[in-house]
């Protein structure tokens, strides 16, 4: 079961990590979730999630 766990969360975590790099290359969310097989909301949840991450370690 950890196993799984631990790859669920590194899935997660490169899917935010493409989400993140294509915005900064001008893609919109809609077109990102498309191609994660996500939800439009989903790829703004990972956005947010990084900024969130970013203020807690002082870099915005």
């Amino acid at each position: 079961m950890e196993h799984l766990t631990a790859q669920i969360g590194a899935a997660r975590e490169r899917r935010r990590d493409a989400a993140r790099r294509l915005i900064a290359l001008g893609r919109g969310t809609s077109w990102i979730a498309r191609q994660l097989g996500v939800t439009a909301q989903a790829v703004d949840g990972f956005i947010k999630y990084q900024e969130r991450q970013d203020k807690k370690r002082g870099q915005v």
